[in-house]
């Protein structure tokens, strides 16, 4: 009887599916294909898979089918004709064999069941994980709680079931005859990178024709712990960070950035402001950084706590790029935190303990006898007896032991600690939370100077049917203090001759100077109270709410609002050496700063995302609005009482007028980007947007920006599947124009305040605040970019290059007018800058087991940049630059110091056509005359002569290297990871202060470098690299002599790290811990020798930290 019921059941079950096969229609037109080719599209028609060996398909050849609406059994019978082959229904199953092995009336196929549950190491289930039998199409995925269940025909065989989900390493699992099988998915740190991430939309990098950089928060910590726009810089060789030789490693000193160039001209020489210590607020050059899909300044992300980053993408060229329009043209870095992740609470701690010690092997200065014998011979004690007696004083000090260590009075070894918290949890399709705090102290090796952040930060994220509701709400604080002990290039010139101390024991507040005056004691200052501190609060709050209208169409809305308060305080004390020194009628300062800025950036965008056949189409269409209003301002006190008087009613008198300074700009933008793959082999990209700026005048108030994007995945043709040691061959380019409008608002708008002081018999008068340009264009960037990618051996060797050109055209740039116009200069604009250059990479697989894996990477990326045109704009301020210069000559005639010569001695930045942004100007040198001792220049006409000019200062050399990059290797043995990165720089130039300021044109009242005497002219006859020292009081201007080629070499950073493994965590009872070192510019080797920090030296950093998870 049961066997009766069994077969009626599957007599019935048969027929069932059979009557299923008939009722499904298929439309096919296919020409020599494969038949996995074949069935495959089959498979996207029906709601049948397949199951067959490949063995048994390898020799069909090829099929051509025409079908149209024709049912799913016809068709079979069609193709499975005369091939040795039939088919069998089997639940959703279509089973294909061989014609002698298919008896299905003489025995039963046995079914084979398989359930279970896939998690991550932290026990979050994994929803979606795909779930196959490996080499066939059989496969399915796991529901909302990780939870899966697979049948398929017992084909007695050996079964491997393979796990894989995106940012998970692939599991492969050999089926044994148990019917449970559980998996734990680890994160794969690669296949992050399979993702690209604008912004607006997540896009899979094989179907993207942009240009872009994926970077792991762990590839971000092993290079450094603390510092998120250095490991940029290291791991991307086209986001270049200016070096500032001058400010060295200031932790409240912001950087210069620039993605493959500038583009633009930004503060000059001619500008009061500077742009090192500022928050680059207009800088031309500096690319947008998005976080979390809304705009954020560089200041927020040089404080930004690196354990909040989850990856952060470059988008370089116009594909990737142009969805952002105006604000695309430099750039765009694009931040994602970390997300709460679901399942049981998880806590994590992260402390750092962050050591620095001073750098200082780029000084080489001269010792007490020595720097004593230096001046005797250049005659400093010749022609007077009273100036023999003052020789010996010095030469008894040093023999009874007088060496003061300068350098080392204003430094320290310091130490900082970090520390950040985080509680997350909940549940994937309900409430999912997470609340952050973070502290960050970076203390100086200058001592007293520091910056300190800290945060806290909730996040929650709810998901209810159709509707995801996310919220993230943050406060970020920071405070910064400068060192009290000034500049560091005041102690570089003390002679260490002379003590710091009295008799007494007590810090001298003046030392005797050579001449016989009190020269101001730096030491002193530094213990008077005197101080220069900065702060600012800053309140975020981002929303967004998603609504799922179906799989393939969703609509999101974000808003965000910021809030930054800016305050700052520099007091200068009333004991100050300067003011005995100067003669002041006054004694004390104090300058006040406010400022707040408030950001509104909101945008609303459809998204739609949809399989058809062989079209995938991913669409995204929206609009993004943006405000922003600041206002500054600034009081300066004077004449304060001595002690602790530092509130601004003790001052006397204010040294100005309030100053006060505001603008408030708005962005409105409409966008489409449309991403589309055929079959995964023809690949396109366009995106186009329409911007208005309220910082632009009437006239040219909005402006498009688009661009084209194609590209071929190469190796998805059917004809390369055979080529076996291929795994990717990808080529791409792109076109398309960008724009920036990073300038202050009233630029284009002319500006009238009114006058409340006094009125006028016709009324109240008016003040000219802002000189606008009303026919100020956009200045836009058109971009070109064609490169591809090739991965070998399985991924053993990865191989990418890119060429790019970016034509920067209707510059804008100050153009400099009479001062009698009462003002300086208003915004024109002035020419075109080219940028053109190459991006190759190269990644090796060495070895990639479980417990031992190898990496050696290296990179390089060349940049040739060029002014293409220049405006009477730019000659203007090319003929100012000039008259420095002049100025500088007939008052060093007369014998008159008014001119800073600090600044005007260097080589300062012009711009002509041909020339780069980045270019050295000087006159061209032929070196020292053998028979006189004088220089000798060589004019732009030929002629040779003595004297030098400013007109005839010519391009000399360039500061931006010829090629640039890094060289890594990645070690993994057993829970041990080595991490080691070298960077270089190849073909630049840089201009040689010290050879000019300490060394030839020495001032020898002060300390010098140990060169001095080197190379020296003497005598009539001698060919020697620097003049007589007994000239050094004559001025040396800018030459081609100290103009040096600059190739480096550094050992940027070295990690060593322990995870501890999984069972001695629980025994612990921790999810993980991890333990890891680090350390910074180990060593650095150039060919040029100059002295580095000159204002504040440069560190060297060792970094421990310890992350625990419970």
């Amino acid at each position: 009887m049961r066997l009766c019921i069994l077969f009626i059941f599957v007599f019935t079950f048969t027929l069932t599916a059979k009557t299923l096969a008939q009722q499904e229609k298929v439309n096919l037109d296919l020409k020599d294909v494969s038949i996995n080719t074949l069935l495959r599209e089959i498979q996207k028609q029906t709601s049948f898979n397949f199951v067959f060996s490949i063995d048994q398909t390898r020799d069909l050849g090829k099929f051509t089918v025409k079908a149209e609406n024709e049912t799913l059994e016809s068709v079979l019978k069609r193709i499975f004709a005369g091939t040795g082959l039939t088919y069998e229904f089997s639940n959703d199953l279509i089973l294909i064999r061989r014609e002698k092995d298919s008896r299905p009336n003489e025995r039963k196929q046995k079914e084979i069941r398989i359930v279970g549950k896939v998690v991550d190491e932290t026990k979050t289930v994994l929803p979606g994980v795909t779930v196959q039998l490996q080499g066939m199409k059989l496969g399915t995925a796991t529901d909302k709680d990780g939870c899966y269940a697979l049948n398929f025909p017992d084909m007695g065989k050996t079964v491997v079931l393979v796990f894989s989900f995106i940012g998970m390493e692939t599991v492969e699992v050999k089926y044994t005859g148990k019917d449970t099988i559980n998996v734990v998915m680890k994160e794969d740190k690669v296949l992050l990178e399979d993702v690209v991430i604008t912004g607006y939309a997540n896009i899979s990098r094989q179907s993207f024709t942009g240009n872009v950089k994926t970077i792991s928060a762990a590839e971000l910590k092993r290079v450094s712990p603390t510092n998120v726009l250095k490991s940029l810089q290291v791991l991307d060789p086209s986001f270049r960070i200016t070096v500032n030789n001058d400010m060295g490693s200031n932790p409240n000193v912001l950087p210069e950035i620039n993605i493959r160039g500038a583009s633009g001209i930004g503060l000059t020489e001619l500008d009061a402001a500077s742009v090192s210590k500022t928050a680059l607020q207009n800088d031309p050059n500096l690319p947008t950084f998005i976080m979390d899909g809304f705009e954020v300044s560089v200041s927020k992300v040089y404080d930004l706590d690196i354990n909040r980053i989850e990856s952060i993408t470059l988008l370089k060229d116009a594909a990737a790029t142009a969805i952002y329009g105006s604000r695309a043209a430099n750039g765009v870095v694009v931040i994602t935190t970390v997300a709460p992740k679901t399942g049981e609470i998880l806590i994590t701690y992260n402390y750092g303990l962050d050591v620095q010690l001073p750098d200082l092997r780029d000084y080489n200065l001269m010792n007490a006898r020595e720097k004593l014998e230096a001046e005797r011979v250049a005659g400093m004690y010749d022609g007077y007896s009273h100036l023999e007696r003052v020789y010996q004083q010095k030469l008894r000090k040093i023999e009874e032991g007088t060496e003061t260590d300068w350098l080392g009075k204003p430094l320290r070894n310091t130490a900082s600690s970090r520390h950040t918290i985080r509680l997350e949890g909940g549940n994937p399709n309900g409430l999912r939370y997470a609340l952050d705090a973070n502290y960050q102290a970076n203390n100086g090796v200058m001592k007293g100077s520091s910056r300190k952040t800290s945060g806290i930060g909730v996040e929650l994220q709810y998901n209810y049917k159709k509707i995801r509701f996310t919220n993230m709400s943050q406060y970020t604080g920071m405070k910064s203090e400068e060192s009290p002990y000034g500049s560091f290039a005041q102690y570089t010139v003390m002679n260490p001759y002379y003590s710091y101390l009295g008799e007494d024991g007590n810090i001298l507040k003046t030392i005797e100077s050579i001449e016989g005056n009190r020269k101001a004691n730096p030491l002193w200052d530094a213990n008077l109270g005197s101080y220069n501190e900065s702060e600012y609060k800053e309140f975020l709050n981002n929303f967004s709410l998603q609504y799922f209208f179906s799989h393939t169409l969703n609509l999101r809305a974000n808003i965000a609002l910021a809030h930054k308060i800016n305050t700052s305080e520099n007091f200068t004390s009333p004991d100050a050496s300067k003011y005995d020194v100067a003669g002041s009628s006054y004694k004390g300062e104090l300058v006040l700063g406010d400022g707040q800025v408030t950001t509104m950036d909101g945008n609303v965008n459809l998204y739609y995302n949809n399989l058809i056949g062989y079209h995938n189409i991913n669409l995204v269409a929206g609009i993004n609005w943006k405000e922003s209003k600041d206002k500054d301002k600034t009081t300066s006190l004077r004449d304060l009482p001595r002690g602790t008087f530092t509130n601004p009613q003790f001052a006397r008198e204010l040294s100005g007028p309030i100053t006060s300074s505001g603008q408030k700009t708005r962005l409105f933008g409409a966008m489409l980007s449309m991403n589309y793959t055929y079959n995964n082999i023809y690949l396109a990209d366009f995106t186009g947007r329409l911007d208005g700026n309220s910082a632009f005048g009437s006239e040219s108030r909005t402006a498009p920006f688009w661009s084209l994007g194609l590209g071929m995945n190469i190796h998805n043709y059917s004809f390369m599947k055979s080529v076996k040691w291929l795994s990717e061959l990808k080529i791409r380019g792109s076109y398309g124009i960008t724009g920036k409008a990073n300038f202050p608002a009233r630029t284009a708008r002319t500006v009238y305040t009114m006058r409340n002081d006094f009125v006028y018999p016709t009324g109240v008068g008016v003040d000219m605040a802002a000189m606008g340009n009303r026919n100020l264009k956009w200045e836009k960037t058109k971009i070109t970019d064609v490169g591809g990618n090739v991965s070998l051996f399985d991924g053993r060797i990865d191989v990418t290059y890119a060429y790019y050109e970016r034509r920067t055209v209707d510059l804008i740039a100050d153009m400099y007018i009479p001062a009698s116009s009462g003002f300086v200069s208003y915004k024109e604009n002035v020419g075109q800058i080219l940028n053109k250059g190459h991006e190759v990479s190269l990644r090796l697989k060495v070895l990639n087991k479980n417990d031992f894996q190898c990496y050696v990477s290296g990179n390089l990326a060349t940049n040739k940049n060029r002014i293409v045109k220049v405006s009477d704009a730019l000659k203007s301020y090319n003929q100012q630059i000039e008259d420095n210069y002049q100025k500088l000559l007939d008052a060093k005639e007369n014998n008159s110091y008014y001119v800073e010569e600090e600044i005007s001695m260097k080589p300062l930045i012009k711009f002509t056509e041909g020339a780069s942004t980045s270019s050295i100007y000087a006159m061209q040198s032929l070196g020292i005359d053998p028979q006189t001792g004088q220089e000798m220049f060589r004019y732009r006409n030929g002629a040779i002569a003595t004297k030098w000019l400013a007109s005839e200062n010519v391009v000399c050399g360039n500061s931006e290297p010829k090629l640039n990059g890094t060289l890594s290797a990645n070690l993994y043995f057993k829970g041990i990871t080595l991490d080691i990165y070298f960077t270089y720089t190849y073909g630049g130039q840089q201009y040689n202060e010290t050879l000019q300021g300490k060394i030839e044109n020495v001032d020898l009242k002060g300390n010098v470098d140990k060169r001095v005497f080197s190379e020296r002219w003497k005598e009539p006859g001698d060919r020697a690299k620097f003049k007589s020292i007994k000239d050094w009081e004559k001025p040396t201007y800018a030459t081609s002599r100290f103009v040096q080629d600059d190739n480096t070499l550094s050992l940027q950073s070295l990690s060593l790290g322990y995870e501890l493994p999984r069972e001695l965590l629980r025994k612990m009872f921790l999810r993980q811990m991890r333990f890891s070192f680090n350390t910074s510019d180990v060593f650095r080797v150039s060919t040029i020798k100059r002295e580095r920090g000159t204002s504040y030296p440069f560190a060297r950093s060792f970094n421990f930290s310890i992350n625990v998870g419970f």
